[in-house]
C-alpha cells in the first residue's frame, strides 16, 4: 500500500473493479463506482468495466481487432454528452474506503 501525506495519494488496497451505473430510463452514464472485487457489498446495478486478461496463470481474455475497439470506443463517446459529463461521478465503495482507513491507521506508528 503506497502512503503518502496526501490522502488522494494513497493507494486503494484490494483488487480493485469499476462498475458503471446506467440511468435505465436514458441509458445514460450516472456514475463509475471503484470496489474491491474479493470484498464488494452492496453494489447498485451495472456493468463491470476491467476485464480479467490471465486466470490462475491462462490467457482468458481474447484481444478484439483495432477496427472493433475503434468502433466500441465511439459508442462509448456518444454515450457522454455535455450534460451526462457534467452530472456524472466516481464514487469509491464504503467498504473499501473504510478498509483502506484500517489499514491506513495500522501502517502508522
Amino acid at each position: 500500500m503506497k502512503l503518502s501525506e496526501d490522502a488522494a495519494k494513497i493507494s486503494n488496497p484490494g483488487l480493485l473493479q469499476v462498475r458503471r451505473v446506467t440511468e435505465p430510463i436514458a441509458n445514460k452514464p450516472v456514475k463509475d463506482i471503484i470496489y474491491d472485487d474479493f470484498d464488494k457489498g452492496e453494489l447498485p446495478q451495472g456493468e463491470d468495466l476491467l476485464k480479467p486478461v490471465f486466470k490462475q496463470g491462462e490467457l482468458t481474455y481474447a484481444t478484439p481487432d483495432i477496427t472493433t475497439i475503434r468502433s466500441q470506443a465511439i459508442e462509448n463517446m456518444k454515450q457522454f454528452d455535455e450534460k451526462t459529463v457534467s452530472l456524472f461521478n466516481i464514487d469509491i465503495d464504503d467498504k473499501l474506503i473504510l478498509k483502506k482507513k484500517i489499514l491506513q491507521a495500522s501502517l502508522q506508528y
